[in-house]
């Protein structure tokens, strides 16, 4: 595991301290992000399944946030980045090269 990896899924605790609407999400995810990208890399587990499918869940729930104050354009450059850093996250991954990687999955975890 990759130290580095392990302390940027803590980064989803940050909307929390903040008091972000529905909090209790960013904890889940934390742990969920953690044990899949950390605790369990590289090995089979049910976390990473869980860690997908609350992370996509998320990613429509903030879309669907931004939609409501954003221009579909203004919610557009705001998931450009982080969704672009994610795509281009698991390329790497496919491909084998765990150092690109494990430096995007960070900025992934980062935006």
């Amino acid at each position: 595991p990759c130290p580095v990896v392990g302390i940027s899924c803590l980064l989803f605790l940050v909307p929390t301290a903040g008091g972000a609407p529905h909090s209790w999400r960013w904890p889940v995810q934390a742990v969920f992000s953690f044990m899949s990208d950390h605790a369990y890399t590289g090995l089979p587990s049910t976390w990473h399944v869980a860690d997908r499918w609350f992370a996509t869940t998320n990613v429509i729930w903030q879309l669907w946030r931004a939609s409501i104050c954003l221009s579909p354009p203004a919610v557009f450059a705001v998931a450009a980045l982080p969704l672009g850093i994610k795509y281009a996250s698991s390329r790497c991954s496919a491909r084998a090269n765990y150092d690109a990687y494990r430096a995007l999955h960070v900025g992934w975890h980062a935006t």
